[in-house]
């Protein structure tokens, strides 16, 4: 078991090989189109992309909900002792 993990989103940009190789754990933010959430393993960029270039209708973003971010450490605390979270934000509330 590793002493320290490493969790971050994917707004980190980090691939998936890079992930695997060094152990990083992602949780996944999510893109709305058409009222659809799709998360970033599941979403087709060249669709996403040709959205942006149109500048209509807009896709939205999602921050990952409370199921995702915890099901993500608790697979991370089976690998490690620690885990130091990199992120571009949370907010919890109780």
């Amino acid at each position: 078991m590793k002493k320290v993990a490493i969790m971050t989103d994917n707004i980190a940009c980090i691939g998936p090989e890079m992930a695997q190789k060094f152990g990083i754990g992602i949780i996944p933010y999510h893109v709305v189109m058409d009222g659809k959430s799709y998360s970033d393993p599941e979403i087709d960029m060249e669709r996403l992309y040709a959205r942006l270039r149109k500048k209509e209708n807009l896709p939205v973003t999602s921050a990952p909900n409370e199921k995702e971010i915890l099901d993500a450490y608790r697979e991370l605390s089976q690998r490690a002792k620690a885990i130091v979270h990199i992120s571009m934000t949370f907010v919890f509330t109780a």
